[in-house]
C-alpha cells in the first residue's frame, strides 16, 4: 500500500497528505519527518475507520444540522445511497416534569421525520421530484405538511424574532420548483452541486447560488441571482389563490443573474469569463411580482412555499460564497441583451427587446 505513496504529516496545510514519490522533493522542505510504517498504519487506520463507523451506523450524524462533510461530488448515485439522510438529534427534547410530550417535542419530532426523509443529493445537491420516486417525493412533501401544522400560523408573521432567524445562509436541500428541477438534469456531462440561500435582512437582500461541475472534470463555474425583496401586504393573494393572511408572505424582485466559469481544462480562470444577465420568468413577464410564504421557521430549519405553489426546504448552513457588497451589487450591469428564464433555460437564450429566441 505505501511502495507509491508516503504518509506525511504536513503542519502548514493540511495536516496530513498522501504525497506521491514524484512529489516528494517540492514537499521536502515543508513536511515532517516520514512516519514509520507502524505509524503510518496508524494514522491510516485514524483516517479511514470514522468513516466507515459512519457507513456501518447508517446515515450521518450532523450533529446541529450543519451539512455532513461527504465525498459524494464523484459517488454515482449518492442519492440512492442508504443512509445518506440530512440527520440531526435521534432524540426530541426532554418531555415536560410530568412525563408527558411538550408541543416542542412534537415540533422537534416532526422535524426530524421530515429531515430523516430527504436524501442528500449526488454532488451535494438538492433532491427534487425529478431525482427521487414519487413515492419518497410524496412523503417528503406530506411530512413537510405535518411539520408547518405544528406551529401556529400567527407565529409565521415576519416580525421581530421571525426576521432575526431569517437572517444568514441557507442551503437547499429539496424543492418541487421549476427553476431548481431544471437545474439538475443539465446538458453537456454538466451536474448540479449545493445550493445556497444567503439572505440580509437588513439590507431586504438575498442571493441564490448554485455550483456546477463537469462530471469529467472539464469545467466548473457558478451562477448567482441577486434579488431583493420586501414584506407583502397582509391580505394579498398568491398565484396559487393562498390568502396572505397572518404576514408571512415576502414579494421577491429579480435583479441580476451572474454566471461565471471558474475554470476550464482544470486551469483557473480568475473569473476573467462572466455574464451578467436579466431574468425574465413568467412572473416578470406578466407583471405579477413573485411571491414566497415562509410556512416554517427556527434556528435550524426553513420550509417555504412559492406563489405557484412550489416547496423548498433549507437548513441554515454558511454558504462558502461571500455575499456580494452593496457596492458589487450596484456595479453589476448587463453584459448581454439576451434574457434568462429559470425555468425553461439552461443559459441565457431569448432577446430582451423582441422575447424572441429558442431555450437550450
Amino acid at each position: 500500500v505505501f511502495s507509491d505513496w508516503d504518509l506525511r504529516v504536513e503542519p502548514l496545510k493540511e495536516g496530513v497528505a498522501m504525497v506521491p514519490r514524484p512529489l516528494r522533493s517540492a514537499v521536502r522542505r515543508h513536511a515532517a519527518p516520514r512516519l514509520s510504517a507502524p505509524g503510518r498504519a496508524a494514522v491510516l487506520l485514524a483516517l479511514v475507520l470514522p468513516g466507515l463507523l459512519r457507513g456501518r451506523c447508517g446515515g450521518w450524524e450532523a450533529a446541529g444540522f450543519v451539512a455532513p462533510q461527504h465525498s459524494c461530488g464523484t459517488a454515482a448515485g449518492c442519492v440512492q445511497a442508504p443512509g445518506a439522510r440530512w440527520r440531526g438529534s435521534r432524540l426530541p427534547a426532554a418531555a415536560s416534569e410530568s412525563g408527558s410530550p411538550t408541543l416542542e417535542d412534537g415540533r422537534l419530532a416532526a422535524r426530524a421525520r421530515l429531515l430523516d426523509a430527504i436524501p442528500v443529493g449526488r454532488g451535494g445537491a438538492p433532491v427534487t421530484n425529478v431525482t427521487l420516486d414519487a413515492a419518497a417525493c410524496e412523503r417528503i412533501v406530506a411530512l413537510a405538511a405535518e411539520l408547518e401544522a405544528t406551529v401556529p400560523k400567527k407565529k409565521c408573521a415576519l416580525s421581530g424574532d421571525a426576521l432575526s432567524r431569517l437572517d444568514g445562509d441557507w442551503r437547499l436541500i429539496f424543492s418541487d420548483a421549476s427553476e431548481i428541477t431544471k437545474l439538475v438534469k443539465l446538458p453537456l456531462g454538466f451536474r448540479l452541486g449545493p445550493v445556497y440561500q444567503p439572505i440580509r435582512v437588513k439590507r431586504n437582500y438575498f442571493e441564490n447560488t448554485a455550483s456546477v461541475r463537469h462530471v469529467l472534470g472539464l469545467a466548473r463555474g457558478s451562477t448567482r441571482v441577486v434579488a431583493n425583496f420586501s414584506a407583502a401586504e397582509v391580505g394579498t393573494i398568491s398565484r396559487d389563490g393562498v390568502v396572505n393572511d397572518v404576514g408571512n408572505r415576502v414579494e421577491v424582485r429579480f435583479q441580476h443573474v451572474v454566471f461565471t466559469l471558474h475554470r476550464f481544462l482544470g486551469l483557473p480562470t480568475f473569473d476573467l469569463f462572466r455574464k451578467v444577465v436579466v431574468p425574465s420568468g413568467t412572473a416578470d413577464r406578466t407583471g405579477a411580482v413573485p411571491t414566497l410564504d415562509i410556512t416554517f421557521l427556527d434556528d435550524k430549519v426553513r420550509v417555504s412555499r412559492g406563489g405557484d405553489g412550489s416547496l423548498f426546504i433549507l437548513l441554515r448552513e454558511d454558504s462558502p460564497t461571500s455575499v456580494l457588497s452593496p457596492g458589487e451589487v450596484a456595479k453589476l450591469t448587463p453584459t448581454t441583451a439576451k434574457v434568462y428564464n429559470a425555468a425553461d433555460d439552461f443559459l441565457p437564450s431569448r432577446d430582451a427587446s423582441t422575447g424572441e429566441g429558442k431555450s437550450r
